[in-house]
């Protein structure tokens, strides 16, 4: 099984730029204001738990204070959409795609 992300839709260097962002807009918008593909709620989620930093550690600082915040909203997310477990690693994949291509290109 694979579960889309935001940076399979672009090529390296590009996957950060207007055209990446205004995609992920509108992916959010028809999740939560239209009929989404389900290729956008894969990319949705995929991009909430890479910024909830579901599937990394946090640093002890008080970066740490906001990881957990974000990373208790995906769990919540996470817990409310009963995935397989197939699924759920598949969205570990994805989501941990997105934070390396975060953490390279800089967040979106």
């Amino acid at each position: 099984m694979r579960i889309h992300s935001l940076s399979q839709w672009f090529r390296p260097g590009g996957r950060r730029q207007q055209e990446a962002h205004d995609k992920l807009r509108q992916a959010y918008k028809s999740v939560f204001k239209g009929k989404p593909t389900r290729q956008e709620q894969e990319v949705v989620l995929s991009d909430l738990f890479s910024f909830g930093a579901l599937f990394t550690a946090a640093t002890p600082d008080e970066e740490l204070k906001l990881r957990e915040g974000r990373r208790q909203v995906a769990c919540r997310i996470l817990r409310f959409l009963e995935l397989e477990d197939a699924e759920r690693m598949a969205m570990a994949s994805a989501a941990a795609l997105e934070t390396l291509i975060s953490d390279a290109e800089g967040p979106i």
